[in-house]
């Protein structure tokens, strides 16, 4: 049976819905008018009234689950803000290749090497991007390795404070060079929630969560950085720090 629009009936004329979404409230009007002005005398068959019927158990349906899509989406973001509290004043080591460096500072370099590569190149570049530093390793190891820039140019001279960023190159034995991850230790020192996201705080740096790989009982990975940078610049077998033994798993989302 077709069900023509009705002008003028409880306010329902043409799409009765300016974005054209049918709404639970408007699929009732829209099935009261229709039972009120059927042709008694052949009126809406069992099927046809049980088709609609069925689709607002499904509009219904589809309301509880977004609503409660809502809720558990709130909830996972209290979690996670939550779980983020638990972080701060502990170390952790983030994919960060950007130097914060005051005069006279060392710096420990991270990054993931293979030992397919034949060299490493390691290049520090100033915020104008000139190169102020480079050395390259012949040969390299698997895993990760360590790299202490002592906060020095190619020539020793000492480098102004200022922002830098470190880049390491791994090359192939045929000469093709390709980027691999850089990271750095870092004492969380507060989180702040922006817009959804939970962004650690380091001194002057703002850090996403997402660039933070593990994390450590506050002091016990510094303590060991310090040690590391006492026995000079260039390039090492990265320290086993001990991680905690139930490390906090930090879900950003929510974000």
């Amino acid at each position: 049976m077709e069900v023509n629009a009705i002008p003028g009936v409880n306010g329902i004329s043409g799409n009765p819905v300016g974005n054209g979404e049918m709404t639970e409230e408007t699929f009732l009007r829209l099935l009261t008018t229709q039972l009120q002005h059927q042709d008694p005398l052949e009126p809406a068959s069992d099927v046809e009234f049980i088709e609609q019927m069925a689709t607002f158990a499904s509009l219904e349906q589809q309301r509880l689950t977004n609503s409660n899509l809502s809720v558990i989406q709130l909830y996972q973001s209290s979690l996670n803000n939550s779980n983020a509290l638990n972080i701060v004043g502990k170390d952790v080591k983030l994919q960060d290749s950007y130097v914060d460096h005051a005069e006279g500072q060392s710096h420990t370099i991270f990054y993931e090497s293979d030992s397919e590569a034949s060299k490493v190149h390691i290049t520090v570049v100033d915020e104008d991007g000139k190169e102020v530093y480079t050395q390259t390793q012949v040969g390299a190891e698997d895993g990760e390795q360590e790299f202490i820039w002592d906060g020095r140019n190619t020539d020793g001279e000492k480098m102004p404070a200022g922002d830098y960023r470190v880049k390491v190159l791994l090359e192939d034995e045929e000469g093709t060079k390709f980027p691999t991850n850089v990271m750095q230790m870092a004492r969380v020192q507060g989180v702040s929630y922006e817009n959804g996201s939970i962004v650690l705080l380091m001194g002057n740096k703002r850090v996403p969560i997402e660039s933070v790989v593990e994390v450590y009982e506050g002091g016990s990975a510094q303590e060991e950085q310090a040690s590391s940078e006492e026995d000079g610049p260039g390039f090492k077998n990265a320290p086993f720090f001990q991680p905690l033994q139930h490390p906090y798993r930090v879900y950003a989302g929510g974000r």
